[in-house]
Parts: C-alpha cells; structure tokens; sequence
C-alpha cells in the first residue's frame, strides 16, 4: 500500500532536516503552471528512464494535479523496488489551497 501524505504534513517535513525528494510526475506545461518549491520534473511518461537514476534506498514523496497520476508512478516505483514512497495527496491543488494560497491553480 502507498503511504498518503497530506499537504500539511508535506510542508512540515520540509521543514526538518534530511527531507524526501519530491518528484512532480505532470507535463512541463503543467509544471510551468504551478508546482512546488523544490520539486524535480519527471514526466510519468518516461519513468522507465528517469527512475534508473534515482537512488533505490532513497525517500521519495511523488506529485501531480490533484494525486491520480503521482499514485500510478508511486505503484510502478515500488513494483520496481523502492520502498520510501509516498504520494501527496490532492497534488498541487490541494498544496495552494491549503499551503500556499498564491501559487495558481488550474
């Protein structure tokens, strides 16, 4: 089962020492858009590639829209081996409403 990660706690993990790797799986267009701070693009589309790059042991949190496409690249990374995973729920729309009140919303 894939770990959940409320925006609000999203935002405080960011705030503590060693935190995860956030991964936004959308388009570039959409990316340009909104995204959040820090956030890496890798396009869902070429997770065979990108993930070869990532660290297995490594702690990812994986984000899109509003939580659909973050939830199937977070299936596929853990049926590919990797185990710190987590899926923000409600995306970036969930991350300006609650978050970040200017961040653009679409």
């Amino acid at each position: 089962m894939i770990k959940q990660l409320s925006v609000i706690d999203l935002a405080q993990r960011l705030q503590q020492p060693n935190p995860p790797v956030l991964i936004d799986v959308r388009e570039p267009f959409e990316y340009e858009i909104a995204h959040v701070p820090g956030t890496h693009l890798h396009v869902l589309n070429d997770i065979g590639v990108w993930s070869k790059t990532l660290d297995k042991s490594g702690e990812y949190v994986l984000i899109c829209h509003l939580g659909g496409r973050s939830q199937t690249a977070c299936q596929l990374l853990q049926s590919m081996g990797f185990s710190k995973l987590a899926n923000l729920a409600g995306g970036t729309d969930a991350w300006a409403q609650h978050v970040d009140p200017g961040m653009r919303r679409y």
